[in-house]
């Protein structure tokens, strides 16, 4: 459930590294979190604050937020997370603690089942913020390399083109009409033959790039690692 492949694994990951990343003070915002997660008994914040070295008025902002997006509630003077599993991810990222050295109970399992009906909501949305994303990528690469690839100039780029009843992710032509066509996958699953094939058999193009969060499987790569119309990309790289 906790691996890094796995859907709540990447789910906290995208709640720390972007959405809390984003905020005003984010580094004193993941020290706050960084501190919090090792107390069994949460400090109050004059004392947080001395063990962070940090001005209480510094700590206390931060706390806020926090507690604004439902990350921590306040009770009594201190500050509890509203997810125990998000604390022991939380342990596990910053102090490599045991990820199960809670027990599983009934409160426990709610709380998995909550997020995870979360992960799912918003990763519709972070799906389409990544294409964009790309698009722009793509666009300010023209003419240059990008993930060992020589992007072309194109003279149209779009996002989600439909043909023949299917949906492109981004589509751009070339100034001599030849079809790249592009395949964004931000999940936690490696992409295998399968889903390769499917991009493949949505429409016919010149280039087909697919583009992986979590790369592809050994298959995958071993398919289509002699076939020079199709790049498999894990971002940062060219598989």
């Amino acid at each position: 459930m906790f691996n890094k492949a796995g859907v709540l694994y990447n789910f906290y990951e995208y709640w720390l590294n972007d959405s809390l990343s984003k905020t005003r003070g984010s580094g004193v915002v993941k020290e706050v979190l960084k501190h919090l997660c090792r107390e069994d008994t949460p400090p109050r914040v004059s004392d947080l604050a001395r063990k962070m070295g940090k001005r209480p008025e510094e700590v206390h902002n931060a706390l806020r937020m926090l507690d604004s997006v439902d990350v921590l509630y306040r009770q009594e003077g201190s500050y509890h997370f509203c997810h125990l599993p998000f604390k022991f991810f939380l342990r596990y990222k910053f102090s490599d603690m045991e990820l199960y050295e809670y027990n599983k109970n009934q409160y426990y399992e709610k709380q998995v089942d909550d997020l995870r009906e979360k992960f799912y909501r918003v990763s519709t949305e972070l799906g389409k913020s990544k294409e964009t994303e790309f698009y722009y990528t793509v666009s300010s690469h023209q003419g240059k390399m990008l993930w060992g690839i020589k992007i072309p100039k194109f003279k149209d780029l779009c996002k989600n083109h439909i043909e023949r009843g299917n949906e492109i992710d981004l589509a751009g032509w070339t100034l001599r009409g030849k079809l790249w066509a592009f395949e964004i996958k931000w999940k936690g699953k490696a992409a295998g033959v399968k889903e390769v094939k499917a991009f493949l058999g949505k429409l016919s193009a010149y280039r087909y790039v697919y583009i992986s969060k979590t790369g592809f499987t050994d298959r995958a790569i071993e398919e289509f690692d002699r076939d020079n119309r199709v790049f498999l990309v894990k971002p940062g790289r060219q598989v």
